[in-house]
C-alpha cells in the first residue's frame, strides 16, 4: 500500500456530521488531492478520484467550492478515458 491508497481507504472511515470529522476528512481530502495526480497506477487513480468526487460533492452545501471541484475531478476522469 501506499500513501494514496491509504489515505482513499482513510477517508471512506471517517463519517459523521460532526465539526471534527468534517475537518479530519478535509485535511485527508486535501491530501489526497495532491497525490492523486503522480500516481502511476490507473486503478488507484480511479479510486482516490472517486473518492473526492463523492467527498467534495458530499460537502456541497456547506463549501461554495466544493461542487465545482467535484464536476472538476468528473471532467478530469472522463478526460482520461
Amino acid at each position: 500500500m501506499n500513501a494514496l491508497h491509504t489515505l482513499t481507504v482513510l477517508i471512506g472511515w471517517v463519517r459523521g456530521a460532526n465539526a471534527l470529522n468534517r475537518t479530519i476528512a478535509r485535511k485527508i481530502r486535501d491530501k489526497l488531492a495532491e497525490l492523486v495526480t503522480s500516481e502511476p497506477s490507473a486503478l488507484r487513480r480511479h479510486f482516490a478520484y472517486g473518492m473526492l468526487i463523492h467527498q467534495f460533492y458530499r460537502d456541497r452545501d456547506l463549501d461554495p467550492t466544493a461542487l465545482g471541484s467535484a464536476i472538476a475531478y468528473c471532467k478530469t476522469v472522463l478526460s482520461q478515458r
